[in-house]
């Protein structure tokens, strides 16, 4: 009986190693929603590795890995018709349930090493949000003696403190 009771102690025990608070209560990939106003831009995600992971437009949800061993971080670049093109990047932080790993005494550097390894050991945000720019129209050699007026919110944000105020 008392042989059975350690085996199953030892059982326990060999599974606590073997498992940190994060791989077991985390995940290593999360869905992530990817939205633009304007809505329906061309989305490419590129990882840290220069690897094109997904194309697709918004809004959309893509799952994505949070990392392994580092931390992951993703490049995502919004492009549509009439809009400056912009990109976000995304980075991966800490799961909570580390801190768990440290708190269960000395195996907590073997549940790191093993939390890192499985990717558990970072989240990603649930989503991403990019407000897109309208581009500048395009201004030819002919049309730099013309004038043109256009309404203030059509001039992108970048370009507003190069304006000159005419009122008088």
């Amino acid at each position: 009986m008392k042989s059975r009771f350690a085996f199953f102690v030892f059982i326990i025990a060999c599974i606590g190693c073997l498992s940190g608070c994060a791989t077991m209560f985390s995940k290593s990939s999360y869905p992530v929603s990817i939205n633009s106003s304007p809505s329906d831009a061309k989305i490419t995600i590129v990882d840290k590795s220069g690897d094109t992971v997904f194309t697709g437009r918004t809004p959309n949800t893509v799952t994505l890995k949070a990392g392994f061993i580092t931390p992951a971080r993703y490049s995502i670049t919004f492009e549509t018709e009439g809009y400056e093109k912009a990109t976000l990047t995304l980075k991966s932080g800490f799961s909570k349930w580390v801190i768990g790993n440290i708190l269960f005494g000395p195996t907590g550097v073997l549940t790191v090493a093993i939390d890192a390894v499985t990717g558990a050991m970072y989240t990603l945000p649930e989503t991403a949000n990019m407000s897109l720019s309208r581009a500048s129209p395009p201004v030819s050699s002919t049309d730099r003696k013309s004038l043109h007026i256009i309404s203030l919110n059509d001039v992108p944000v970048h370009l507003r403190p190069h304006l000159i105020r005419i009122d008088k």
